[in-house]
């Protein structure tokens, strides 16, 4: 029983008291106090009703107890990149039919490649938009690309996005296209611009992916974590005169001539091939069997280098790093056979490119350029990564 209706007890109660209480006045007849007494126990049954119609309202209808707010499911580091990425297409509208859209690719037997191709293929299933990926026979084939995409530029395609194997393969692709009303695009930034504009050419290029950049950061983590003691460094390149090895191996000689008492003992083209950057580090480890650390221009060549090392027995000795941030690498960098790799999702690459694409199409403004989060992912921060793609 509350304490509100225990008060109005107690005053009902007083009452009767007071009721019976003797008055200055002439006494009362017998016949009128038993009146008296009789209405109050008849006021007092009926709030000992409404008390029990109270407290069994209350057993009925507990109190609900305030539920606290849920928390907010937190992002992942590559969903936060991701909704940044997006973020900065101010100006993308979801399209209102159906365009197709061609991309000319390196290759897709290389893991990165892969990724990039499924980030196409996602953005296209999203936006409802028809996308075809070809690529050369082989990642280094110049004239096979070039061959596919002047093929692709009658195919009816109302854009091609273009990814190209050096700075100059596809720009007499360029020149067809525009012949035939096709819009071009260059997300890498790899074309030469200056040679386009010389001919007379147009095309949209928006760089998202800064290979030297990626290659001072690779080489810096070695650095790093050399410390003043420094060491031996190597230098694994990828193919002579494509913009991502030339740029990324210019950045990784940046970062070894910075730092303290480095010595860069070599540094060799391997062409993005597996079996190449194998040779090529066994022989770098039999000159150099004391050699502290190695940059690789992608993961696959990275990971051929790690084989090299274990063979050799210095695991642990010789700090590998490359580029790309393959799944291959991930479980390479959780084994210890790779100190890192330099990361920036092409998935999400694809998934950009495409709606650049699409903003081409409709003649909306592109961004001149984009911020593309790149990181090295080390020993540290493994276990972050595990949904990057």
């Amino acid at each position: 029983m509350s304490k509100k209706i225990l008060i109005i007890i107690a005053l009902v109660l007083a009452l009767v008291l007071s009721a019976c209480a003797p008055k200055p006045a002439p006494e009362p007849v017998a016949e009128e106090v038993v009146e008296v007494v009789e209405q109050v126990e008849e006021e007092v049954e009926e709030v000992v009703e409404v008390v029990e119609v109270v407290e069994e309202k209350v057993v009925e209808e507990p109190v609900e107890e305030a539920e606290e707010p849920e928390e907010e499911e937190s992002l992942t580091f590559w969903q936060e990149m991701r909704a940044d990425q997006f973020a900065q297409l101010v100006h993308f509208e979801a399209p209102t039919e159906n365009y197709k859209i061609g991309v000319v690719l390196n290759t897709l037997v290389n893991p990165y490649w892969v990724a990039f191709a499924d980030g196409y293929k996602q953005a296209a299933k999203d936006l409802n938009v028809t996308v075809e990926l070809q690529v050369p026979q082989t990642e280094g084939d110049i004239a096979g690309q070039l061959a596919v995409c002047e093929s692709m530029v009658t195919a009816g395609y109302d854009a091609i996005v273009l990814h190209p194997i050096t700075g100059t393969n596809l720009i007499e692709c360029i020149i067809k296209a525009n012949q035939e009303g096709v819009v071009m695009i260059d997300t890498d930034g790899r074309i030469d611009k200056a040679m386009v504009d010389e001919l007379g050419g147009e095309y949209f290029r928006v760089p998202i992916e800064y290979f030297f950049d990626q290659g001072f950061l690779g080489a810096s983590a070695i650095v790093d974590k050399l410390g003043s003691e420094g060491g031996k460094v190597a230098i694994i390149e990828g193919i002579a005169g494509a913009p991502n090895s030339e740029g990324r191996t210019a950045g990784a000689k940046a970062a070894f001539e910075a730092g303290e008492n480095i010595e860069l003992v070599a540094s060799h083209n391997a062409d993005f091939d597996r079996s190449k950057a194998l040779s090529i580090a066994q022989d770098i480890l039999t000159a150099h069997p004391d050699l502290a650390g190695v940059y690789c221009a992608n993961d696959v060549m990275c990971l051929a280098v790690a084989e090299a090392v274990d063979e050799a027995g210095l695991r642990g000795q010789v700090l590998i790093v490359g580029n790309d941030f393959i799944a291959d690498a991930l479980t390479a960098i959780r084994e210890g056979r790779m100190y890192g790799s330099v990361a920036f999702s092409p998935f999400v690459r694809g998934e950009v490119s495409l709606r650049l694409a699409i903003m081409a199409i409709q003649g909306n403004e592109l961004p001149p350029e984009m911020e593309f989060l790149t990181i090295v992912v080390t020993p540290d921060i493994a276990d972050l990564m595990d949904d990057w793609k």
